[in-house]
């Protein structure tokens, strides 16, 4: 837990920062978003992602983990959706270190295109889903299956519990087969339960950013 002040604010930062999420600084030009993510890379498992325009040809990393800076020639255009391809595998690569992705930089449109791009959001939470039941999820979930249970309280309300119910229910009484394609349903309705969220969640974020500007 440390604390850090901009513009006469105090912004206290907590030491449980969550894996499997991105964190977007967002701002105003010259509000010191870039000094904020040094703070929180040097304390956190946290690499930056480079969302400056004019700095994705700069070659300096600083010493820290850093990703997009210096990897595009000074005379290429580069766009926002070459951003989103990039930043996809990036994304990708830092979460599999069991780090978080940050992006900063002064340049508010690429992290907008990002958000704003549901079918790249819709893949990667789709293939992260895949991801989770590969891991063990189908078996973690079934600790705590109880078919009478009410799914509006505690933890079984989490995306991924009510949606396994009906495979629960009926798995012993089904054969491979049809008990591959429940299991398969079920893996749908996460993810499409999960992409809605991060949709609502979207929609938050750009009224915060509509509030603010």
């Amino acid at each position: 837990m440390f604390e850090r002040k901009y513009h006469g604010k105090s912004y206290i930062v907590g030491d449980n920062v969550k894996k499997n999420k991105v964190i977007i600084i967002i701002g105003a030009t010259r509000t010191g978003k870039f000094r904020l993510s040094i703070d929180l890379v040097t304390r956190f498992p946290i690499e930056i992602i480079n969302s400056d325009k004019i700095q994705v040809p700069i070659s300096e990393r600083l010493g820290l983990p850093h990703h997009l800076l210096g990897q595009v020639e000074q005379d290429v255009d580069y766009s926002s959706n070459d951003f989103c391809r990039d930043t996809i595998a990036i994304i990708g690569t830092i979460l599999k270190s069991n780090r978080v992705p940050i992006f900063v930089g002064g340049s508010n449109s690429f992290p907008e295109a990002f958000v704003e791009d549901s079918a790249i959001l819709d893949s990667y939470i789709s293939k992260r889903v895949d991801q989770m039941v590969d891991a063990g999820l189908v078996d973690e979930v079934r600790e705590i299956f109880d078919e009478k249970a009410n799914y509006n309280r505690g933890v079984r309300r989490a995306i991924g519990v009510p949606e396994m119910h009906d495979y629960f229910q009926s798995e012993a009484k089904l054969d491979k087969a049809r008990k591959d394609a429940l299991l398969a349903s079920s893996n749908e309705k996460i993810k499409e339960n999960t992409c809605g969220l991060t949709r609502s969640q979207v929609w938050k974020i750009l009224g915060w950013r509509d509030e603010i500007r």
